[in-house]
């Protein structure tokens, strides 16, 4: 019965777990960031109209808004653990944090109005631009490392 508590062969708990794995932002920032990179990607072959109407549902944005919102809570919270090579590290993990979270409020947004009509206003090079950056922000969070707290 003691195994449900903690993990096995470990001897730590659920909580101490996911606790030393940063609390799992590196896989919420990869899953947000490559809906993210397929979202803008939609924008670029099919345009604002059809990707509003048929992809970026108020669902799906709904849904999108979720691990936005706690990857950008969470990499506030973990700064302190990351371990940064260098201060071109620091600083970009700062961008990223600062672009997630600025980020929420476009999504969050969705859960007011019930429409994703707003993402019309953004012109379609926008999406062209943000593309590279969102890839290069992807490959940044795949090689994040976390120190043992």
């Amino acid at each position: 019965m003691a195994t449900t508590a903690t993990s096995v062969g470990t001897g730590e708990s659920w909580l101490e777990t996911y606790r030393r794995n940063a609390y799992y932002l590196k896989p919420t920032l990869i899953v947000t960031l490559i809906t993210g990179i397929y979202l803008h990607l939609s924008v670029v072959f099919l345009g604002h109209d059809i990707v509003v109407e048929h992809i970026a549902t108020p669902t799906l944005d709904q849904l999108l808004a979720i691990p936005m919102t706690y990857a950008a809570i969470v990499s506030w919270i973990v700064w302190r653990r990351v371990v940064h090579p260098s201060r071109w590290h620091r600083f970009v993990y700062g961008v990223l944090a600062v672009y997630f979270t600025i980020s929420i409020p476009f999504h969050v947004r969705t859960f007011v109005t019930g429409n994703t009509e707003i993402f019309k206003k953004f012109p379609v090079w926008y999406s062209v631009i943000l593309l590279p950056y969102l890839v290069g922000l992807l490959v940044f969070s795949w090689r994040l490392r976390f120190r043992e707290s």
